[in-house]
């Protein structure tokens, strides 16, 4: 899974605006990436009782989401940062990608059957990248479809771009990234005074302009 440039491509794109926006479902137009992760906190991470997910696909997905975005040089995990709580959050809202999850997971486990005897959530890390990377390479079968949610018969780029959304708007994840949140309701930080020290050696130099009067 090529997750460098994926990321890459995810967070440029999203940036422009609210992600869950960005899809063309007019389901989205009532929410916000802030709603949904209120109403994952007000779970408080027990999501058991949604119907979005039933128990297997629920513990496909988080297993899933842990091999798109493993935990490694110190960063959390896709579901450490609450990233499969917020998409099972969405999904519920929104019934067109609540089947388009739905059908990426049982396509995941119809993979995964023909190849163990185990679910996908019981494999180890190494037998789940490959599924996933099978599953990948059938999904761009019916077009590449790298933009968020243009996903279409991509059922692997969707997966993939819901957990990357779950990660990357997460409260956990943005002291990671350096990211420090401050709310338009409120004011933001006051900038520090400026230290005009720092300009001494250049007004020291001679000049390089000619004046005009």
């Amino acid at each position: 899974m090529s997750k460098e440039v994926t990321r890459r491509k995810f967070l440029k794109q999203s940036g422009a605006g609210s992600l869950v926006a960005l899809t063309a479902s007019s389901h989205f137009s009532s929410l916000s990436v802030g709603r949904i992760w209120e109403e994952v906190e007000k779970a408080g991470g027990n999501l058991q009782s949604s119907s979005a997910l039933s128990d297997a696909h629920r513990k496909l997905l988080r297993a899933a989401a842990d091999e798109i975005i493993p935990a490694v040089d110190g960063a959390l995990a896709a579901t450490q940062a609450g990233a499969t709580d917020y998409v099972e959050t969405l999904i519920g809202k929104v019934p067109d990608l609540q089947k388009q999850t739905q059908a990426a997971l049982t396509r995941i486990e119809a993979i995964t059957k023909a190849r163990h005897k185990q679910t996908f959530d019981q494999l180890n890390s190494a037998q789940r990248v490959k599924l996933l990377q099978a599953f990948e390479k059938e999904s761009a079968r019916g077009g590449p479809a790298e933009s968020l949610y243009g996903a279409g018969n991509n059922l692997f780029a969707l997966l993939r771009d819901l957990v990357y959304e779950g990660y990357y708007t997460s409260p956990k994840v943005w002291p990671q990234l350096g990211y420090e949140f401050h709310p338009t309701s409120k004011h933001g930080p006051a900038m520090q005074p400026f230290d005009e020290s720092i300009l001494a050696e250049a007004r020291k130099r001679p000049k390089s302009y000619r004046e005009v009067k």
